[in-house]
């Protein structure tokens, strides 16, 4: 393979010294980072002619930025014609000096004829280039990827795995990047004198962003995202490629062939058995479900079991896994899984599962800790579509405790955080939302109830003969999804909506406790709530009828417990939003502009300054009056972001800026410093620890939380005697208390709260609604869960779990 000398940047790249390979993954690289940018300065371009106001200051800051714009333009363009001629021509130590001068001289005098400017010719739009796998059959593997994860559009030709010309322009090495939406695919015909162009007949468009940011856990910020990816639009495609090159050709990509003949007007069904021909999807049954009547959704109804999953899994030896580890070792699973549920065992000395561990004769050491979660995400016009899915409770862990991991241990007991969830998570089952459609609802969570028993009592045998068991401890999700699992009559739902008056009998807030009740005040944050002496009251039932899921076992003194409360949801997306935004209206006042808005403007130029400097990723970015939901001092600050990362790394700008402002003359601010830092220290410490927490451990968090918890209602009262709209309290303050106060009190080594945070489930949701907008409503159930097996195929694929 030659090598290549090329100038990128303003850096001569000797090629006696840079390996091919090497240099184009390095030069893809930093193409990519120039979209990057390009694309975070067009987005301050539209937000300052938008947003804020039409200075002078600010006109003339936005074309210097448009001039910037140009420039890296340029400098793309000529990386850009460098690459192109790379692939084309291939490159030699003798064309360094030749190509080095060419880019100057490209750099100097843009080419100025654009694809735009030629008759016929489509929008151009510059994209990421993906890294791609030239073997036989990659087309057929990239369409099937596609169709599972919606890129196919969004990426136009590159879903084929193959390098893109543009059929307007064929001059090599000039327009590289215009070849996204009308393309050509000139390999495998490629000849050392000149190039084979071929038409795609490909009709993909795409679309930027969600049109919905709020529901889900699928907020998109700038990737793209198509609105047609379909098999159908796979089968176009195809075709297309077929009728140009010609079947012999085509045939080259084992199953293209096959995939052009597919019929459009029944593409789910024919693609669906394509895959499976050709071993692109998990062999995992889908099982079909017997609809209860009044269910009124007119498809069939589907689900996979969790005895199918853990089958497959244990088949493929690959229990390993669904323990956090990288390689296979009985022995010291074994051990895992014992020292497991003999923690367990001390902190639930009650529960009924080990009544039955008895019963059926279960091996601890092959019994696995599962936890149910559902959630909706935005499906087909924007109404909820249901995803219910298990999880292993063990996993690879957090990036922050990785990293800070000075030794491995023998038994390690990790969180369930890092790795693709379409790896980690294991899909159950799904429904669209229909109109007074609970026997659906009911329906699925009976059939998952048994599928849990099953598992615990029988299990799976192994090629070896031996048995494999798992038990579902919790079920897992934000609050919504909790009041709708457990038929709970205290929810956030039923927090009174104006003052009691006498006679006033509110049910109250929480499942676990009488909080909400008259004298039980949810807002006391305390150390010593008076709601503390009702939490799991013998006999009290919190539910209109017992949950189906309570057929499982659970702990009969805590029964409630069993439905989980989620810390992310509860601070990320809840308390967390109220504090940072209350903190940020009373830092803009410290600033002199004179309106609100242009307070608010220098202090968003600092935190995106702190972003840059720290290289935080900014998710927010502007700070205004919208986004902290204050629109006047007579209202609450609510955050009004929805990305969780949001609130987190706000917290850390807001430490930042306490640590080089003084505040001593401002109570309020003063008291927000030092709840900042705690706060901060209190999740630092959460994310850095494993799936156990020891007792000491437990204390320390619990304690740091509490003391949050304490200074934000002193905050409240602060500003309330100040006559100042600040520090709400919000209902998700309770369950906040509840999490702090249980490490505060433990007695005994506790589960790490992020045990039952779902922020990474909310990245599974979103994926598989997003499945959901891209199939026909009659069987979107069917068809979710066929793609999700192709999808997780890839995935699994990447991942070296199979070949």
């Amino acid at each position: 393979m030659k090598c290549m000398g090329a100038l990128v940047g303003s850096t001569l790249v000797d090629p006696s010294k840079t390996s091919w390979p090497n240099f184009m993954k390095k030069l893809r690289k930093f193409l990519e980072s120039m979209i990057q940018k390009s694309g975070k300065i067009r987005s301050l371009v539209r937000e300052i002619a938008d947003v804020y106001s039409k200075s002078d200051v600010l006109q003339k800051s936005k074309r210097q930025l448009e001039d910037e714009l140009q420039k890296l333009d340029g400098q793309y363009d000529v990386c850009n014609n460098v690459m192109a001629k790379g692939e084309v021509n291939g490159f030699g130590p003798e064309c360094s000096t030749a190509c080095a001068a060419e880019a100057k001289t490209r750099n100097a005098k843009r080419y100025e004829k654009k694809d735009a400017d030629l008759p016929g010719s489509p929008p151009v739009k510059k994209e990421k280039k993906d890294k791609t796998d030239k073997r036989a059959g990659n087309a057929v593997k990239a369409f099937s990827k596609d169709i599972g994860q919606g890129v196919l559009a969004s990426k136009g030709g590159d879903g084929l795995g193959q390098p893109l010309v543009t059929a307007w322009r064929p001059e090599m090495g000039k327009v590289w990047e215009a070849c996204r939406h009308h393309s050509v695919l000139p390999s495998p015909l490629q000849s050392r004198n000149g190039w084979h162009i071929y038409h795609l007949n490909f009709k993909g468009i795409s679309k930027r962003g969600c049109k919905n940011m709020r529901l889900g856990g699928d907020t998109v910020n700038t990737e793209e995202v198509d609105g047609v990816s379909s098999c159908r639009a796979a089968i176009r495609a195809a075709k297309g490629i077929v009728s140009d090159l010609g079947e012999d050709v085509a045939a080259k990509s084992r199953g293209l062939t096959e995939l052009s003949r597919c019929h459009e007007t029944t593409s789910e069904r024919d693609v669906e058995r394509l895959t499976r021909k050709f071993n692109l999807s998990l062999r995992i049954p889908i099982t079909e479900l017997q609809k209860s009547p009044g269910v009124r959704y007119t498809g069939t109804f589907h689900v996979i079991a969790l005895r199918d999953w853990i089958q497959y899994i244990v088949s493929h030896g690959l229990w390993h896994v669904l323990l956090g580890l990288h390689n296979a070792d009985g022995k010291r699973e074994r051990a895992i899984l014992r020292e497991f549920w003999r923690l367990y065992r001390i902190a639930h000395p009650q529960h009924q599962l080990f009544d039955a561990i008895q019963k059926y004769a279960i091996d601890e050491g092959r019994l696995l800790p599962v936890l149910m979660h559902g959630d909706e995400g935005r499906g087909r016009k924007k109404s909820p579509f249901l995803v219910t899915s298990f999880h292993s409770v063990l996993g690879f862990g957090t990036n922050l405790a990785n990293s800070e991991r000075k030794r491995r241990k023998y038994l390690s007991m990790k969180l369930n955080y890092c790795g693709s969830t379409n790896t980690s998570r294991m899909i159950s089952g799904c429904l669209p939302k229909m109109s007074k459609d609970e026997a659906a609802l009911q329906d699925l969570l009976t059939y998952t109830t048994g599928d849990c028993w099953r598992m615990l009592e029988h299990g799976v045998l192994d090629a070896d003969g031996q048995r494999y068991h798992a038990a579902c401890i919790n079920a897992v999700g934000d609050w919504m999804w909790l009041a709708k699992a457990g038929n709970l009559e205290r929810s956030f739902s039923n927090v009174p909506k104006k003052p009691l008056v006498a006679g006033s009998r509110p049910k109250g807030i929480c499942h676990l406790c009488l909080a909400g009740r008259p004298g039980f005040d949810f807002e006391n944050l305390s150390s010593d709530p008076a709601w503390l002496g009702t939490l799991f009251t013998p006999g009290d039932e919190p539910w209109k009828s017992k949950p189906i899921l309570l057929s499982l076992p659970h702990d009969p003194a805590r029964a409630a417990g069993f439905f989980a409360y989620d810390v992310w949801h509860a601070f990320h997306l809840g308390l967390g939003k109220s504090f940072v935004a209350a903190v940020l209206a009373c830092i803009s006042d410290r600033f002199g502009a004179s309106t609100v808005d242009a307070r608010f403007l220098e202090l968003t130029d600092l935190y995106l300054q702190f972003c840059d400097e720290s290289r935080e990723p900014a998710y927010i970015t502007a700070i205004t009056k919208e986004s902290c939901g204050w629109p006047d001092r007579k209202t609450f600050p609510n955050g009004q972001w929805h990305k969780g990362h949001g609130t987190t790394t706000l917290l850390r700008f807001l430490e930042s800026w306490f640590s080089k402002n003084n505040v001593a003359d401002d109570l309020i601010l003063s008291m927000c410093a030092e709840a900042v830092v705690v706060l901060n220290r209190c999740f630092h410490e959460m994310y850095a620890s494993d799936l156990w927490l020891e007792v000491s451990a437990c204390h320390r968090i619990g304690g740091i939380g509490m003391q949050f918890l304490c200074l934000y209602q002193r905050l409240a009262l602060e500003a309330f005697s100040q006559s100042k709209a600040l520090f709400a309290y919000l209902p998700k303050c309770h369950i906040v208390h509840h999490i702090m106060m249980g490490l505060a009190k433990a007695h005994v080594a506790s589960l790490n709260p992020l045990t039952f945070g779902v922020q990474i489930d909310e990245d599974f949701i979103g994926k598989k609604s997003r499945v959901a907008r891209r199939v026909a409503p009659t069987q979107v159930i069917k068809r979710v869960l066929q793609r999700s097996l192709q999808i997780a195929y890839a995935d699994w694929q990447e991942a070296g779990y199979i070949k």
